[in-house]
């Protein structure tokens, strides 16, 4: 299916006030809205020449957020809430080229409403070499429907964690973090439902629950420098998508990931400098979804990557080069439609200039040697193209030039 249009206002509205109190060193408000309208056509395909299937989904979300930080006996404390409603609502049509009438089909999604509040808490506090942040956060979720036959969900947690750095000295520090977070389903893993009537949401599904540890180092040389972080992460109820199943294709299942992501810069003078990064993660199923055999986690991709190198040839110009490479991809999800990709090297080009009375050009060449390469799987999840029963693989665009324009007063 093709995009016909993605029409999408939003506005983001914060005030703050300083120095109320003792108590309140700065009072943060916010609100803020999206709205998102969004069809899916088959009018450009082969069939569209006849009939063409349109779904036509929009999505709503408002939401206000009050925020209060003051100091307590060397402790930076910050609390507040946080309150969302999310609308999801979708709806298939079939038109007639010919005659020009519109059927509708059925709905996809029947005005769903995710209802969010939750409140927050964070410590902040500094003890010699040793810098520590302690935050909670309790969150209650309803999720209604206006479906006769589909039910609604409540979803609750409480979610925490700890980091401590540690400050070796000037140039060196270790960190380490953990804790627990919670992701409850959205309204088309709950709802959602085919063109057939088939329902490939599952209601009962329950939230994630991610417990999870980081560890790390940061080391600062006279020219950069360099950090190390690795991290380990349980998945509890982990939501998958099961595309062997007739309906009810989300599944809840335990998984695991874990990698590491190493990232430096180097100045090799005032004018030029050199940054990298490298990322590396692994994905497996603890528990398997009914009826599948493959463990490999799907959207876990490869070894990446990225590195430049940047020459400020003024104070109000640069040029810079860079690579972005990806390893294979050897391990993928099969049972759910993931495919071996070969690896990758691509490079692009960048110029940025500034002018007197505010205007600054950027002009480049993206994928600067025109490679065909794909940065994501054919995990199906929710099916937007296909070649048979296969996921249809997107490539990234080949070789392209732009330029953009800003002026700032």
């Amino acid at each position: 299916m093709d995009a016909i249009w993605d029409d999408s206002d939003m506005f983001n509205l914060g005030y703050s006030i300083k120095n109320i109190s003792d108590y309140s060193k700065k009072l943060d408000f916010q609100v803020y809205h999206s709205k998102v309208d969004h069809p899916m056509s088959t009018k450009y395909r082969d069939a569209g020449a006849v009939n063409f299937m349109t779904h036509h989904l929009s999505t709503k979300m408002t939401g206000t957020k009050i925020k209060n930080n003051f100091d307590l006996s060397d402790n930076s404390i910050t609390y507040g809430i946080d309150m969302s409603r999310r609308n999801w609502d979708g709806v298939y049509n079939l038109t007639n080229v010919a005659s020009g009438a519109v059927n509708t089909i059925r709905k996809s999604l029947e005005d769903v409403n995710t209802d969010n509040i939750g409140f927050f808490v964070k410590s902040e506090k500094n003890m010699g070499k040793f810098d520590l942040e302690i935050g909670a956060r309790y969150d209650s979720t309803e999720v209604t429907t206006k479906s006769l036959v589909l039910p609604d969900n409540d979803y609750s947690a409480l979610n925490a964690n700890i980091f401590v750095t540690y400050n070796v000295n000037e140039n060196r520090k270790y960190f380490v973090g953990i804790g627990k977070s919670s992701r409850v389903p959205d309204a088309r893993e709950l709802y959602n439902t085919k063109t057939t009537g088939a329902i490939n949401g599952t209601p009962t599904l329950n939230q994630t629950k991610n417990y999870e540890i980081d560890l790390g180092v940061e080391q600062n040389f006279k020219n950069g420098t360099v950090k190390l972080k690795t991290f380990y992460s349980k998945l509890k109820d982990y939501i998958y998508y099961n595309s062997t199943l007739p309906s009810n294709n989300f599944e809840n299942i335990d998984a695991t990931i874990y990698g590491l992501e190493l990232s430096g810069l180097y100045m090799a003078t005032e004018e030029v400098y050199f940054d990298f990064g490298l990322s590396y993660k692994k994905g497996e199923k603890d528990t398997l979804p009914t009826g599948q055999f493959d463990k490999d986690l799907a959207e876990i991709t490869p070894l990446k990557i990225n590195a430049g190198v940047t020459y400020d040839y003024d104070s109000q110009g640069s040029v810079q080069l860079s690579v972005i490479a990806a390893d294979s991809w050897d391990n993928y999800d099969s049972d759910n439609g993931e495919q071996a990709l070969s690896s990758y090297t691509v490079v692009n080009f960048k110029t940025t200039r500034e002018f007197k009375g505010g205007f600054e050009i950027t002009a480049g060449v993206d994928n600067l040697f025109d490679k065909t390469y794909a940065i994501t799987n054919t995990y199906k999840d929710l099916i937007l193209l296909t070649g048979g029963t296969d996921t249809m693989l997107i490539n990234e665009p080949g070789r392209y030039f732009y330029i953009n324009a800003k002026y700032k007063f």
